[in-house]
């Protein structure tokens, strides 16, 4: 099993989606971290890149699409 948490900045998904794996003895993958450390910078600069969120978005699915097949294994 698998949960994903998903919502808009600043309402507390990450505190939450960290309680919740501790309790229950799951890892816990914060999306924004995992794309940093793809692309070696951070959030910011990477959204500065583009002209809308939306081909930020589709940049940081990649990550997410490589993250979810690494854990399936």
């Amino acid at each position: 099993m698998r949960i994903f948490l998903s919502g808009v900045s600043c309402v507390g998904k990450t505190t939450v989606g960290k309680q919740l794996a501790k309790e229950i003895e799951y890892k816990f993958f914060d999306l924004d971290d995992e794309v940093e450390s793809y692309y070696g910078k951070p959030i910011e600069f990477l959204q500065k890149e583009f002209f809308t969120m939306d081909g930020f978005r589709q940049k940081a699915a990649l990550v997410l699409e490589e993250l979810i097949a690494t854990i399936m294994v």
